[in-house]
């Protein structure tokens, strides 16, 4: 049974249909790396960057409606009490205070995630999610260059700034699963890279 399933989003063929694993990958995060490679170029493409408060904002409800579908799923998944040690950075509610700031509607996005979890599962969304924090600063610097604030629409970024020992936690998670999980792995981070795809493409109309 496929560890996802939501209701516009396929979780097969995205790559050609091709799942076999090459032996000689290191370890599950160069494989995800792989994996995801065209996924990830499509939404970072999709995304862009923002230069003006306006664009700012496009990014922000983005932002919101991803973490609407993504964070409930992990958590009810136990995403912060499966693995020792490591605990997700969860920032919808900050992103929901950010929108609020800007006046901004959120968006009514239909994707969901209501399937049961497998731990290998877990760790293939938290690639996608907790990799997203990796360029908070820049992008925080940009935000506050625009006058947004820790205080003031920019909250989800402050709080992303301090996430360096999660993400350090988690490659080691990656490094030390076993193969065998690698293909729920992947399934489950291609998921979260197709609804981040679509739930940016919903907030730019």
């Amino acid at each position: 049974m496929e560890p996802f399933r939501t209701p516009d989003v396929a979780l097969t063929n995205w790559w050609g249909g091709h799942t076999d694993i090459c032996m000689t990958t290191a370890s599950l995060r160069t494989y995800l790396r792989r994996q995801t490679h065209d996924l990830h170029q499509e939404l970072d493409q999709g995304i862009g960057s923002f230069d003006n408060a306006e664009r700012y904002r496009v990014y922000l409800r983005g932002v919101g409606a991803f973490r609407a579908v993504v964070e409930p799923a992990m958590r009810r998944a136990g995403a912060s009490e499966t693995f020792a040690g490591f605990k997700p950075t969860f920032i919808y509610h900050h992103a929901v205070a950010d929108m609020q700031d800007l006046d901004i509607e959120p968006v009514e996005h239909p994707c969901k995630i209501d399937a049961e979890i497998a731990p290998a599962s877990i760790l293939g969304a938290m690639y996608v999610i907790e990799g997203s924090t990796l360029g908070a600063r820049l992008l925080y610097k940009r935000a506050q260059d625009l006058g947004f604030r820790a205080d003031w629409g920019a909250r989800h970024l402050h709080a992303q700034t301090s996430t360096d020992r999660s993400w350090s936690k988690l490659q080691s998670l990656l490094d030390a699963s076993d193969e065998k999980d690698w293909r729920a792995a992947a399934s489950s981070a291609k998921t979260m890279f197709t609804i981040a795809i679509q739930t940016f493409k919903a907030a730019r109309t």
